[in-house]
């Protein structure tokens, strides 16, 4: 089952598109900082066109659950290239 999501424009329209696949890392670092980053394809409803989301989403020690941040991807060269690799590998581009 294809998985729905949607976003609003800077002007306030909303935009929904059918989530068609994720490539991910997953990167830890100190006092058990998770991440996962990722790009995720995606294919926008009103125009079938192809598009991609650059996100992440961390791991909330006290929740215990992943949850999608809400800033700007930041990654490093090495992880760039090895989550670019995965994006290629699974057909993205």
């Amino acid at each position: 089952m294809v998985q729905t999501g949607s976003m609003k424009t800077y002007d306030g329209e909303k935009l929904e598109y059918d989530i068609l696949d994720d490539a991910e890392i997953i990167c830890e670092y100190d006092k058990g900082k998770k991440y996962k980053k990722l790009i995720r394809k995606i294919r926008y409803h009103d125009d079938n066109e192809i598009g991609y989301i650059f996100g992440y989403y961390y791991w909330d020690i006290k929740n215990k659950y992943w949850r999608w941040g809400q800033r700007p991807l930041v990654i490093s060269q090495d992880e760039t290239e090895e989550l670019l690799k995965k994006a290629r590998d699974k057909g993205f581009f």
